[in-house]
């Protein structure tokens, strides 16, 4: 989770509120889309992503794949938010950061 908190410091000051309420990123390239823009935040940073077990010699078929699936709206995302929605936004945006086609 500390590649999570390093990757949403790293972005946060360049996430804002559009006058439409939408969040957007304000980067180098402009405004743009939030999902847009953490898709190409790590694709430029994969050494943020978590890394991937992809199993050694001996290992066994008993592999999980991740389906989680999340009703958090991230643009319900609002100064002074209560500890835990704060904490979902964050596996949210980790969500998205992480599966960016999805």
């Amino acid at each position: 989770m500390q590649k999570v908190d390093l990757a949403y410091k790293a972005v946060k000051e360049d996430i804002h509120r559009a006058e439409d309420g939408r969040l957007i990123a304000r980067g180098q390239e402009g405004e743009q889309n939030l999902k847009e823009y953490l898709t190409r935040f790590v694709s430029e940073n994969p050494e943020l992503l978590p890394a991937r077990n992809i199993g050694g010699s001996g290992a066994t078929g008993n592999q999980r794949t991740s389906t989680f699936t999340s009703n958090f709206d991230i643009e319900k995302i609002r100064p002074g938010m209560p500890k835990e929605e704060l904490e979902r936004a964050r596996q949210e945006i980790a969500r998205i950061a992480l599966n960016p086609n999805q």
